[in-house]
């Protein structure tokens, strides 16, 4: 991997991140993430080394801050198998954050041949080497062109029109099941992130979160599409959606501030609930937790109720104490409802058929 010209390498989130292997970089490099990743080696050379060295700390993944972040240690146990590989450290700002890496020195240039009866062979590999290049070059520019006929039309541009700072340039295929993508693709320059959320809201609109974009402060959020947090009061948030919203005599008064809700595993109350007021709100990137924590005394409740959903996506997994979701004028029944789910409020919708409810175990519905 070789990118002389990045600025930016932000990895954090690939919780099956292992290792990297042969990192190039140079000094423009000025942030490296790698927050919330099973990291445990990296190799790089000397360049690579000393441009991120140079960095230093941040308590919050900012891109294009000037700083590095990270959550844990990086143990160059596999350096030694690595020919001319040493270990270095890179960072030791405390014990928690002691990490180093695996740095390998440039191959040593052998020493030239002494005997003239080789000359004419090193000639005639060369030339011979000089035409399999050439051959291949032009084999890998006509399979170019006959990729970039096609992708002109409708794939990606060269580079991306950004003519200021405040119209930074970016693509984004957002909380998207690639899985792989296909080595002939032709990245312009100026790719910034495959990272984040999409969602079709104004470009103000406000995204509740509780996952690794929400500062150590402050586990629940509001972002905004840029997965940047935004201005907002911690406590009166989390008051708010902790207060149960199942009382079947509430009013339709709106109680939240955002339009959509994104990554939410990281919620750890009791009580998970807000009411729309007849407002629309955006779940096409919802992922909740598999359940939400409780008491005897305080009952584990999900409930989203009077919001405009009409449909949602299959692809959502509910947890098992989900308990309302009370008129969101649902034209059909949530999909993967949980086997276990007991208590199910559906009142003020437009569902027509429940037979999807008839394997669950319910008390109340």
């Amino acid at each position: 991997m070789y990118w002389p010209a990045l600025t930016c390498l932000e990895l954090s989130g690939n919780s099956a991140l292992q290792s990297i292997k042969n990192l190039k970089l140079t000094n423009a490099i000025d942030y490296f993430g790698a927050t919330s990743t099973a990291l445990s080696f990296i190799s790089i050379d000397a360049t690579t080394y000393f441009a991120l060295r140079r960095l230093v700390p941040t308590p919050v993944n900012v891109a294009q801050s000037g700083v590095a972040s990270f959550d844990g240690s990086v143990l160059s146990a596999a350096c030694g198998a690595i020919k001319d590989g040493v270990i270095q450290p890179l960072w030791s700002w405390n014990s928690v954050y002691a990490w180093s890496a695996c740095v390998v020195s440039p191959p040593k240039a052998s020493a030239p041949a002494t005997t003239k009866s080789y000359d004419w062979a090193i000639v005639v590999a060369a030339v011979a080497g000089l035409l399999a290049l050439l051959g291949t070059a032009f084999v890998l520019y006509k399979r170019r062109r006959r990729y970039a006929e096609v992708e002109t039309s409708d794939g990606l541009a060269t580079e991306l029109d950004a003519s200021t700072r405040l119209s930074r340039p970016s693509i984004a295929m957002n909380h998207c099941k690639l899985r792989s993508l296909s080595p002939t693709i032709a990245w312009p320059s100026n790719l910034e992130s495959l990272y984040g959320r999409h969602f079709a809201i104004a470009e103000d609109a406000a995204i509740l979160a509780a996952d690794d974009n929400c500062p150590p402060t402050a586990p629940v959020c509001l972002l905004n599409k840029q997965c940047v947090p935004r201005n907002f009061d911690y406590y009166a948030l989390v008051g708010t959606l902790s207060t149960d919203q199942t009382d079947s005599s509430a009013t339709h008064t709106a109680t939240y501030s955002f339009a959509a809700v994104g990554n939410v595993t990281n919620y750890a109350n009791a009580t998970l609930g807000f009411d729309c007021g007849g407002g629309y709100l955006d779940l096409s990137q919802l992922l909740l937790p598999n359940t939400l924590n409780s008491t005897r005394a305080s009952r584990p409740t999900i409930v989203m109720n009077h919001c405009k959903l009409r449909s949602l996506s299959p692809a959502i997994l509910w947890p098992s104490n989900l308990e309302s979701l009370a008129g969101n004028e649902l034209s059909a029944l949530p999909p993967n409802l949980p086997e276990t789910l007991r208590i199910l409020r559906l009142s003020g919708n437009h569902i027509e058929d429940i037979t999807a409810l008839r394997p669950l175990p319910l008390t109340y519905l």
